[in-house]
């Protein structure tokens, strides 16, 4: 009996050390990014303050890429442009290692990393004086 007790206590700890190690591993986002963003807008004013991403109807879409430049564990630094603009963006994956929250200058994108680590599918908001955006995107790892 007892063997069978010690046999059982050392075959959990093999298997939660086995958890562990394969939880370590967080995803590498560095690199660029590219994908469509489909957005609804609500201006509330006629000429924007700031500029936009090249947002222009009340519903559209446009091309936007990012690029992750720094990435410590979980916690990155980068820009996202699209033929308007540029912006910093700063970004946390989540703690189970498929989300991914972002803060650009002005709004927030909250997603999921799929495939593997290729493709990132989220959502975007953001408010300011002028106008209020939500968005979603599909980004896919450049190679």
């Amino acid at each position: 009996m007892k063997e069978r007790v010690v046999f059982a206590l050392v075959a959990l700890l093999a298997v939660g050390t086995g958890n562990t190690v394969a939880e370590d591993k967080l995803p590498n986002l560095l690199g660029k990014w590219t994908g469509i963003q489909e957005y609804a807008l609500i201006r509330k004013t006629e000429v924007p303050m700031l500029p936009m991403h090249a947002v222009k109807d009340e519903f559209g879409q446009f091309s936007i890429d990012y690029e992750f430049t720094q990435q410590e564990g979980r916690l990155l630094k980068g820009v996202k442009t699209s033929v308007t603009k540029t912006e910093r963006i700063v970004c946390a994956i989540g703690h189970d290692k498929d989300d991914l929250h972002c803060t650009d200058e002005n709004g927030h994108l909250d997603g999921e990393i799929e495939h593997d680590g290729q493709e990132i599918i989220g959502h975007y908001h953001h408010v300011t004086s002028d106008n209020s955006v939500v968005a979603i995107v599909k980004l896919t790892r450049v190679k």
